[in-house]
């Protein structure tokens, strides 16, 4: 049903329309500053938060560098003290520069010496730019062995082979050579020969000779004649075990 205004013409009003210039822009003028406001306290929060983290590591850089020179100057004790003990230690070796390193050819024999050798006496010389060292002992043999019920003996001079091919291994021996070898008896087992011996056990004596290498068994290198030197002979303790 269609609307009917019954109010005389001078009663209606009628609301003006506004042009599209007259329209009010007010909202943005309030607006516009408060997003500048947040993006400056957005940006100086972010800005401080950074700062600090600068700081933060530069306070732990700062930290780490104290600790690396408290430790430099640790450090520095010790490089002075390893520079005195190798001027002490330049100082010895120049003294006795061309010397023969005796104990440090000792400790070698006795580390290289196979179980199976029994040494009974070590001499040792050097003189004129050569040196030698002389040895005397025993090698020690498998069990004797039967053949159609009657005792026979087969030396086994394999000790001997292995004993030679571990001196050759000491830097300090330039060659090395068996001087003798020949089977003996050594100790007592109780038993008694034919001929109403008491036996002994089986042993190969041997004597054998290495030549120094006077580069490697003088102390700095040096091939300078020394003065005749022979250690006392030790008793049998270099390797292998007590032959009865």
């Amino acid at each position: 049903m269609p609307k009917i205004n019954l109010l005389p013409p001078e009663r209606v009003k009628v609301k003006p329309r506004r042009a599209p210039a007259e329209r009010s822009y007010l909202w943005i003028a309030i607006i516009l500053p408060l997003i500048a406001i947040v993006a400056i306290v957005f940006l100086y929060m972010n800005t401080n938060a950074s700062l600090k983290d600068k700081e933060k590591a530069l306070q732990d850089a700062k930290t780490e560098l104290n600790d690396w020179r408290a430790k430099n100057a640790q450090l520095q004790q010790y490089k002075i003290r390893q520079q005195e003990i190798e001027r002490l230690t330049n100082t010895v070796v120049s003294a006795l520069q061309g010397r023969v390193y005796w104990a440090r050819i000792l400790n070698e024999i006795a580390i290289m010496c196979p179980t199976d050798i029994w040494l009974m006496s070590l001499s040792c010389a050097a003189s004129g730019g050569s040196g030698t060292v002389d040895f005397q002992g025993f090698a020690l043999q498998c069990p004797n062995r039967m053949r159609s019920g009657m005792f026979v003996y087969y030396p086994d001079y394999r000790p001997i082979a292995g004993w030679l091919e571990r001196m050759i291994q000491i830097p300090q021996f330039q060659s090395i050579w068996l001087s003798s070898a020949s089977p003996t008896r050594q100790g007592k087992t109780g038993g008694v020969t034919p001929e109403g011996q008491i036996t002994g056990q089986w042993v190969i004596s041997f004597a054998s000779q290495a030549l120094l290498n006077m580069q490697t068994a003088t102390i700095g290198g040096g091939v300078t004649a020394t003065t005749p030197t022979t250690p006392t002979t030790p008793t049998p303790s270099t390797g292998g075990g007590e032959v009865k």
